[in-house]
């Protein structure tokens, strides 16, 4: 499924999202970010002078999981460490605040959870200062972890691992959490160095150098299906930055393009990541959908400055709008299931088809005219070489991509999809649309396919054409005129 292809196929799947209850175990951050002005440097060294204005906190890590699963709908559980002092009280009073439960926040005494200031002048990071000393190794501690996993697993759908190498995961705590969950999924956001630690988890949310680590150098191709082998996953969601997602599941991997179209802060967009995959996989979506729609919100997120949050409503308007013409040129089983979808919902799907080379007024009023009888409208659109055998050897004028580009960037249509045949026949019953629509100049008899539509209680529909609007007069006028 191409990236061009799937835009109408994302808003499905955000439309039919069903919230999960997930839990999230890993290490929690309190990020601070400090806001503000520079315009002058300081006499003292040359370094900017920042007018301070605001002062934000925000959960970081596993909290920022946490505060994203929320942001989509979902119902998350945070199993973590939580330490003395300002930090640790600012991660509980934030949970509070959210309204999420705080019996999965183990004490450690003696530690303060970790805090990152960033300093910012307007939308330019300007420094980070990390506040952190390593938590000491602590049976105790890992065990009341692994215990809050057992006792907070029943009921959730899947769980998500945000590994920050703060020492809230371990392997013991991963097979103990998956042993909780039995068939349920776990997702794993890694940042340690051990691959073992994973061996429990079902797919893995790896970047590059993160994935570098695991297989202890450069990372490659056979590196990662080995890997998937070894940890016997389900998959491996390889997040590159500007050059998209690969995904390993077996077999060839698969590319997804990067979405984001300017880039302000990648600060947490792992996490973000991380969330959204697990929303959409638990929604029941397949795991590339779900690896899609999460590097749509990833793509969202880094136009944001700060650790943000990023909404299904956000996310909708992003493939909505990002891809609404690409994203309408799909293949026959795209364009099959987005019917059958359509119909489970009670909407009346629209088919016609055509050459629409030289798109012109009557195309134009003909399609809206089709599109008004039903909820979703499917153009089945003459490839080049089917052009050239109804019409001879000097058509098309425009090539298939150019029609089909042209068709999709109209409201009234829905999806367009290239046939090869001479006839639509073999589309129609893929499809199998209410209405099938074809101009009045044609004879009911003649309609290919009315048969079939008719015979499921389904209606064809004889669309009046506007007079003196053609493209065959439009290729004469403009003949003549090179003439005279």
């Amino acid at each position: 499924m191409p990236d061009s292809g799937p835009g109408p196929a994302l808003g499905d799947a955000l439309r039919r999202f069903r919230p999960s209850r997930v839990l999230v175990y890993g290490d929690t951050i309190l990020d601070d970010y400090l806001f503000g002005h520079a315009d002058r440097l300081s006499p003292e060294k040359p370094v900017p002078v920042v007018m301070y204005e605001r002062r934000d906190l925000y959960l970081g890590g596993a909290g920022n999981v946490v505060r994203n699963l929320q942001a989509l709908g979902c119902e998350p559980i945070l199993v973590t460490v939580v330490g003395e002092g300002d930090a640790g009280n600012e991660c509980r009073a934030q949970l509070a605040a959210a309204g999420l439960p705080l019996d999965g926040l183990v004490e450690a005494d003696g530690w303060s959870t970790p805090r990152k200031l960033r300093v910012h002048a307007g939308q330019h990071a300007l420094v980070r200062i990390d506040f952190e000393r390593p938590r000491p190794a602590d049976r105790q501690v890992d065990k009341a972890l692994e215990d809050a996993l057992a006792r907070l697993s029943p009921g959730c759908q899947g769980a998500i691992v945000s590994d920050y190498r703060k020492g809230a995961v371990t392997a013991a705590g991963v097979d103990r959490l998956k042993q909780a969950l039995g068939d349920a999924p776990v997702i794993v956001d890694p940042k340690g160095m051990q691959a073992a630690v994973y061996r429990a988890a079902d797919y893995l949310l790896p970047n590059e150098s993160e994935l570098a680590d695991l297989l202890g150098g450069e990372w490659d191709d056979p590196g990662a299906e080995r890997l998937l082998e070894h940890l016997d996953l389900a998959a491996i969601v390889l997040t590159r930055s500007e050059r998209g997602v690969r995904l390993y599941r077996g077999g060839a991997p698969t590319d997804i393009p990067a979405r984001a179209r300017q880039v302000f802060d990648v600060t947490g967009a792992g996490d973000t990541f991380a969330a959204a995959f697990a929303a959409f996989l638990l929604s029941g979506e397949d795991v590339e959908m779900a690896a899609r729609l999460a590097n749509a919100a990833a793509g969202i997120k880094v136009r944001k400055v700060g650790t943000a949050t990023v909404s299904r409503e956000e996310i909708l308007e992003e493939v909505e709008r990002g891809s609404a013409a690409q994203g309408k040129r799909v293949d026959v089983g795209t364009a099959a299931a987005a019917a059958d979808e359509r119909h489970r919902r009670g909407e009346t799907v629209v088919f016609t088809n055509g050459c629409f080379d030289l798109l012109h007024a009557g195309h134009i009023k003909y399609l809206e005219a089709s599109r008004a009888l039903g909820d979703c409208l499917i153009v089945g659109l003459n490839t080049d070489a089917s052009v050239a055998r109804l019409k001879g050897p000097d058509r098309p004028i425009l090539d298939e991509s150019e029609r089909s580009e042209i068709l999709s960037a109209l409201g009234c249509v829905d999806y367009v999809v290239l046939f090869d045949e001479d006839t639509p026949l073999s589309l129609i019953e893929a499809i199998r649309p209410d209405v099938l629509t074809k101009g009045a100049d044609y004879t009911r008899e003649e309609v290919v396919g009315g048969d079939l539509v008719e015979s499921y209680g389904g209606t064809v529909a004889r669309i009046d054409l506007v007079a003196g609007k053609s493209t065959t007069g439009i290729i004469e006028r403009i003949t003549e005129s090179r003439e005279d």
